[in-house]
C-alpha cells in the first residue's frame, strides 16, 4: 500500500488482510485502487467494499470487478482472451487473436502492464495465462460486451486453438476448443463428437452436460443428432457411475426416441441394445443381459470390428454379474485377435518403453488409435477379472496402460496407473506406487485438465505416502 502511495496504520492493514485473505493478487490491486479511484483514501474504499458484504470472497470479487472497470480497453480485451481460453496462450497466438478484433494492439506492452499488477502470469519465454482467480470476472466482462465483439474473440480462440490441435498436437487445449463450440452455434457438431469414447478422454465433461441435455431437448434438431446428444449423455453417465438412476433416464429416452422419431442411423439400435446389456448386468438382471445381447447380435451383419465390440461388452456384462471366469476368457479371446489385428506379440510388450511401443506400432492413424483403446479396454476388463478371482493382476494392468497412453486416452491411463499404484501397494511396494502416482498419474491430471479426478487420485496419493511411512508429506497431500 505505501509503495502504491496509500500508506495504512497497523489497524487498517489488518483490516485489509481479513478484507483479502492476504492473496497477493487482491492485495495488489486493492492497494493500486485505493490510489487511482480514492485518492489513497483506503479507509473510504474499506467502507464501500464492507457495505452489505458478509464474506471475504465477495470482497475480492468486488476487488477484481473495480480492476476491470480500470483496465484500457486493449488491457480488457487480452485479459478476456486469456480469461477465456483457461489455458497459456503463446505471444504469437495473442496477437493473432488480438488482430482480427482490434488493430494496433501492442500486446507484449500490455502482457507487461497486466503482469506487473499479478494479473496475468508468464509460463515459459514466451507464454501467457491469466490468473485463476480471474476467470469467473473476465468471463462476466466478456459476456457484457457488444455480440459481434464477443463472438469475434471466441471465433478466433477457437480457431487457434483448433490449429494447435491439428499442428501440434494440443491435446491438452481440446477440452477449452469443445467448450467455445456450442457459443459459436456448432452444438450437433459437440454432439456427434461426444459419441467418440476418446472425446472423453480429455478435461471434464461434467461441463458439457447442460449444453448437451438442452439440445437433446431441442425440436429443432434433427432426431439423429438428438439421439447422439443422448448416447453422449449416456456414456457419461456409465462412465461415471454404473448403479445411477441417471442412467435409466438416459437409455428410457434413447428408446423412445427409437420407438417414436425418425432415427436413420442404423447403428442407433445396436448402440442402445449395448448400454441396456451393460446397465442390466450391474442390476444383476442376467435374462435382460442375454436378450440385449442377442438383439445387438441379431444386427450385426459380418462386421469383425463391430462383432469384437459386441463381445467385449458382453465380456463387461457378464463382470457385473460376477460371471469373472468366463468375463476373463471373453475379454482376453479378444485382446489377442486386436493384438494380432495390430501385428503384435504380447510378450514384446514386457518391460517395452512408450518409445519402443511407438516404434512398433509405427503411425497411429484414427483407426489404430480406435482398437489400440479397445485393447486397452480388454485388458483392464481382464486385469479386475483377475482381482476379483485374488490374484494381482499387475502385469496385465501396466500393459493397458500403455496402450491407453498409445491411443491417446489419458482419462482411462490416469484410472489404469491409479490401480496399478494399488496393485503395488497390494504387494507392499508403497515406493513403487508413489513412483506410478509421480510419474503417470498425476503429470497426467494436470496436463489433460482432469479436474473431477482431483480429490479422489490425490487422496490416494496421500494414503499411499502415508503407507511408504513418509508421514509429513502425507499430511501435507491431504
Amino acid at each position: 500500500f505505501a509503495e502504491s502511495g496509500s500508506p495504512l496504520d497497523p489497524a487498517s492493514a489488518e483490516r485489509w488482510r481479513v478484507m483479502t485473505a492476504g492473496l497477493p493478487l487482491y492485495v495488489i490491486n486493492a492497494a493500486v485502487l485505493s490510489q487511482r479511484v480514492y485518492s489513497g483514501d483506503t479507509d473510504a474504499f474499506l467502507r464501500d467494499l464492507s457495505q452489505g458484504i458478509e464474506r471475504e470472497a465477495t470482497a475480492q470479487a468486488l476487488i477484481l470487478e473495480s480492476v476491470f472497470e480500470q483496465l484500457g480497453d486493449n488491457e480488457a480485451i487480452i485479459l478476456c482472451i486469456l480469461g477465456r481460453a483457461g489455458v497459456s496462450l503463446t505471444l504469437a497466438e495473442i496477437e493473432t487473436i488480438v488482430t482480427s478484433i482490434e488493430e494496433g494492439v501492442a500486446a507484449r506492452r500490455t502482457l507487461r502492464r497486466l503482469s506487473r499488477r499479478g494479473l496475468v502470469q508468464s509460463v515459459g519465454t514466451e507464454s501467457w495465462k491469466a490468473h485463476d482467480a480471474l476467470s469467473v470476472v473476465s468471463l462476466a466482462t466478456l459476456t457484457d460486451w457488444p455480440e459481434t465483439r464477443r463472438i469475434g474473440i471466441i471465433s478466433a480462440l477457437a480457431e487457434t486453438l483448433f490449429q494447435s490441435l491439428q499442428d501440434q498436437q494440443r491435446l491438452d487445449r481440446l477440452a477449452v476448443w469443445i467448450r467455445l463450440l456450442p457459443e459459436l452455434g456448432m452444438t450437433d457438431v459437440l454432439a456427434d463428437m461426444a459419441t467418440d469414447e476418446i472425446f472423453h478422454e480429455v478435461g471434464n465433461f461434467d461441463d458439457l452436460v447442460v449444453v448437451l441435455e438442452s439440445f437433446a431437448a431441442d425440436d429443432s434438431a434433427s432426431p439423429d443428432a438428438r439421439f447422439t446428444a443422448l448416447d453422449a449423455l449416456a456414456y457419461h453417465a456409465m462412465q461415471r457411475d454404473l448403479r445411477t438412476q441417471d442412467i435409466n433416464v438416459r437409455l428410457t429416452h434413447m428408446r423412445a426416441f427409437l420407438e417414436n422419431e425418425d432415427v436413420t442411423d442404423p447403428d442407433a439400435p445396436l448402440t442402445l441394445a449395448m448400454k441396456e446389456m451393460i446397465f442390466a448386468g450391474t442390476n444383476n438382471d442376467e435374462e435382460a443381459v442375454l436378450e440385449a445381447f442377442e438383439r445387438a447380435e441379431a444386427g450385426l451383419g459380418s462386421d469383425p470390428p463391430r462383432h469384437r465390440i459386441l463381445r467385449y461388452n458382453f465380456a463387461v456384462s457378464l463382470f457385473h454379474l460376477n460371471n469373472f471366469r468366463v468375463s476373463l476368457r471373453s475379454a482376453g479371446e479378444v485382446a489377442l485377435e486386436l493384438y494380432e489385428l495390430l501385428d503384435l506379440d504380447p510378450l514384446d510388450i514386457v518391460g517395452a518403453s512408450a518409445d519402443d511401443l511407438r516404434t512398433m506400432l509405427g503411425d497411429i492413424d484414427t483407426e489404430t488409435q480406435d482398437e489400440l483403446k479397445r485393447l486397452a479396454d480388454c485388458l483392464s476388463l481382464c486385469a479386475m477379472c483377475q482381482r476379483a478371482l485374488g490374484s494381482v493382476p499387475a502385469l496385465t494392468r501396466i500393459h493397458a496402460a500403455k496402450f491407453y497412453q498409445q491411443a491417446a486416452a489419458w482419462r482411462s491411463m490416469a484410472k489404469e496407473a491409479q490401480e496399478n499404484a494399488q496393485d503395488l501397494l497390494d504387494l507392499g511396494d508403497a515406493e513403487g506406487a508413489i513412483i506410478t502416482f509421480e510419474t503417470f498419474v498425476l503429470p497426467v491430471v494436470d496436463r489433460f485438465g482432469l479436474d473431477d479426478l482431483h480429490i479422489e487420485i490425490r487422496s490416494f496419493y496421500a494414503v499411499t505416502l502415508a503407507y511408504a511411512g513418509r508421514i509429513d508429506e502425507a499430511r501435507t497431500a491431504i
